[in-house]
């Protein structure tokens, strides 16, 4: 198989050789099956930039190819993406991506989420949306026939079809099903074309939710309950995680969003399934009770942060990545500086970016000066046993949460509450770019009302 490196050598001529785009294709195929977001980036930017496709009169069947090849590629990476560029594939693009398995499109959105605050979400949500709304590209040889009148069919047509069998707003399933079972332009078309414009209908739908709900809001949330237990919240699904028995409190399982009820039932280790309220007796439709409503909103509030701080860490992230770029020795430059100038969130910002990058781990494994400076320090903070653990794997999960709480609470002075959040965050990360090695690192105590490190 090719590299980056031939790639980088190839002209235009020789990349437009039909072996050479099996061969790129190849390549790709193996970043996204091992989930390294960043080489897909930088190859699907390599490839703009070698082949100049835009600024192509004639477009030749290979040029076709690589113009959807680096949607996809630009998709997968999407939370690595510059939000002109995320606005330009949502007008021009997008459909590139839709029915491909190996793309989770909701997946990748949240992980383009995570970069922007919490309250700007929705605005985000909206102009994306709105872009759908200005996009061209055929999904289907049918085209959209409305009142007798044949259109194109378009994203943009296709999503006014949609909403016009479904109404506006927020959808529940009865009416997706309707949608597939009973319009009939949608009937008329191939399983692939149908696999297409489902796929479009969820990306609207999940672009619909605000991020200010349960429901909605895109990273897991970790939290602990009076019995001890750990449970995770994704998209309204509750899940086991660790420790307690088998069953939780009525106030902590009786979890209600405007879609999605968690009814009381034993919990064990599968997840809760997430069901309409259609599905419920109407007893069972009724608001949140308001203890339930104050847990809700206690947990999101603190998952959003201090919003000072973190808008901070959002900047410091800019501004680090416009200058260290692609440059992995750079961005570990910037963490001992941020950590010398004691500055937490700059510190913040390098871990994320770190952690985004998937390059964190590999730092605390490669970069020998901060190998030297962790085994001549921690035997005096947390004993030889601990200094030996991290020595012999520093890519372990255990060894990469011992570091990000030693450099945020001995070396900042952070409180456990502010670093263990950090920790929520780096997780998530990790968790949104298919990486569940580092998952868990730390969880809420709904009783304590402070964030804690897993044990």
């Amino acid at each position: 198989m090719i590299s980056m490196v031939d790639v980088q050598v190839m002209n235009k001529e020789k990349l437009r050789s039909p072996q050479a785009l099996l061969n790129v294709q190849q390549l790709a195929k193996y970043y996204m099956d091992d989930f390294e977001l960043r080489n897909a980036y930088n190859l699907a930017k390599l490839l703009e930039k070698s082949l100049l496709l835009d600024k192509k009169d004639f477009l030749t069947q290979e040029d076709i190819a690589y113009k959807k090849l680096i949607t996809r590629l630009k998709f997968f990476a999407l939370n690595l993406c510059r939000d002109n560029e995320v606005l330009d594939i949502f007008q021009n693009s997008i459909a590139d991506s839709l029915g491909i398995s190996i793309i989770n499109i909701k997946d990748r959105i949240d992980a383009f989420m995570l970069d922007i605050p919490v309250p700007e979400r929705d605005v985000t949500k909206r102009k994306l949306r709105e872009r759908l709304f200005l996009n061209s590209q055929i999904l289907s040889t049918q085209p959209v026939t409305v009142e007798g009148r044949k259109h194109s069919p378009t994203i943009a047509h296709w999503l006014e079809e949609y909403i016009k069998h479904v109404g506006a707003g927020e959808v529940s399933n009865i009416k997706v099903a309707d949608f597939k079972t009973n319009n009939k332009n949608f009937r008329l078309l191939s399983e692939a074309e149908k696999n297409k414009v489902m796929n479009l209908v969820e990306v609207f739908n999940h672009l619909n939710l605000s991020s200010q709900t349960i429901e909605g809001y895109e990273e897991p949330i970790l939290f602990s309950v009076s019995t001890g237990e750990i449970f995770s919240l994704s998209k309204g699904i509750m899940e086991h995680v660790a420790g307690g028995g088998d069953t939780m409190s009525l106030s902590h399982s009786e979890v209600i969003t405007q879609k999605i009820v968690v009814p009381q039932r034993a919990l064990g280790s599968q997840a809760f399934p997430a069901f309409p309220k259609e599905s419920f007796p109407p007893s069972m439709e009724s608001d949140q009770p308001p203890k339930v409503q104050r847990e809700i909103d206690d947990i999101i509030n603190a998952y959003q942060g201090d919003p000072i701080f973190q808008r901070n860490v959002l900047e410091y992230e800019g501004k680090i990545k416009a200058v260290v770029k692609d440059n992995t020795d750079l961005l570990r430059e910037e963490f001992y500086k941020a950590v010398q100038d004691q500055s937490k969130e700059q510190t913040c910002a390098v871990l994320k970016l770190l952690a985004q990058r998937n390059d964190l781990d590999s730092f605390l494994s490669q970069d020998q000066k901060l190998m030297k400076f962790i085994t001549s320090t921690w035997p005096n903070v947390y004993g030889k046993k601990e200094t030996n653990m991290f020595a012999l794997d520093p890519r372990s999960r255990h060894s990469l949460q011992m570091f990000v709480k030693y450099i945020l609470q001995v070396r900042l002075k952070m409180d456990e509450n502010d670093a263990a959040h950090v920790g929520v965050q780096i997780s998530n990360i990790y968790k949104k770019a298919g990486k569940t090695d580092y998952a868990n690192l730390a969880y809420f105590d709904m009783q304590q009302k402070k964030f804690k490190w897993m044990e």
